[in-house]
């Protein structure tokens, strides 16, 4: 199985800027927390193309934090709505429990805890 996080990866990214990853981290959890259900709720109600490019944000904002296993079902179902119009519920609760993990992981971490709330 995909590992949650690769924070190696995405400290390395941005030249192991730990002040500025803890930044990225306090925005992730700031502006993501709902993004698997606002992606849900938007092709419940039909709108596929706000949706897949709510998908399509998620895949660049997990990839930021180095949510490797959220980037990957962000971007799995953003293929599903462009190439067929829908994503399956095998899908959406990938990306539930990919997203659900990604923010607990990343609220466990210490760099996390260091940002004013």
């Amino acid at each position: 199985s995909t590992p949650t996080l690769d924070i190696a990866a995405a400290l390395g990214r941005i030249g192991n800027n730990q002040a500025l990853f803890a930044k990225l981290i306090g925005l992730f959890l700031q502006t993501e927390t709902e993004a698997a259900q606002r992606i849900r709720r938007t092709l419940a109600a039909g709108e596929t193309e706000t949706g897949r490019r709510l998908a399509h944000t998620l895949k660049s904002t997990a990839a930021t934090v180095g949510a490797i296993r959220l980037q990957a079902a962000a971007r799995t179902v953003e293929q599903a709505l462009r190439e067929r119009g829908e994503a399956g519920e095998d899908l959406l609760a990938e990306l539930q429990a990919a997203h659900l993990e990604a923010i607990a992981g990343l609220e466990s971490l210490d760099l996390a805890n260091k940002q004013p709330r």
